[in-house]
């Protein structure tokens, strides 16, 4: 793993209140959504703002980490990501790190009426204001862009079963 400069490990991740948080309902199993959240094939289209590079042995296992590139609005930068959480069908969880951006994303998967509600948590911050300047001439707010995610997700794992059910 990349040794991090003293200041990133410093720096605070910004406010609790500014966590976005969205549900969604799929009708597919936890593990079927699992699946599709961890898959690096599946990426580019579930994280836009995200480019990620290799994965390091282990990913998304809690505490591995791989890098990539983040770009929201003019705001571009390479970031650290390290997995928080990675639970098989039950949740997955990473942190974004990086000079001007800090944030987090969080999937819970719970089964329910034989399919899984996902609740999505969502919290990508710039540090200061001229990141903020930055970001913010994207014109998408946080809550779309967790919205973005979860029908990204829906739109994976519903065409992953109707390519398995037309076989």
């Amino acid at each position: 793993m990349p040794a991090l400069p003293p200041a990133l490990r410093l720096r605070s991740t910004g406010p609790r209140d500014a966590v976005i948080e969205r549900r969604y309902y799929l009708n597919v199993p936890p593990a079927d959504a699992w699946t599709a959240l961890v898959s690096d094939e599946n990426a580019a289209r579930l994280y836009p703002e995200l480019a990620l590079g290799p994965a390091e042995t282990g990913w998304p296992a809690a505490g591995a980490s791989r890098l990539a590139r983040v770009s929201i609005g003019l705001l571009r930068e390479p970031v650290l990501l390290e997995s928080l959480e990675a639970r098989p069908g039950m949740s997955f969880r990473f942190r974004v790190i990086g000079l001007d951006v800090r944030g987090e994303l969080g999937w819970a998967l719970e089964p329910l009426a034989g399919g899984t509600r996902v609740v999505h948590t969502a919290m990508l911050l710039p540090v200061d204001r001229w990141a903020g300047a930055l970001a913010r001439l994207s014109r998408r707010n946080p809550g779309d862009r967790a919205e973005d995610h979860l029908r990204a997700l829906k739109l994976i794992v519903e065409t992953a079963t109707n390519r398995v059910a037309a076989e």
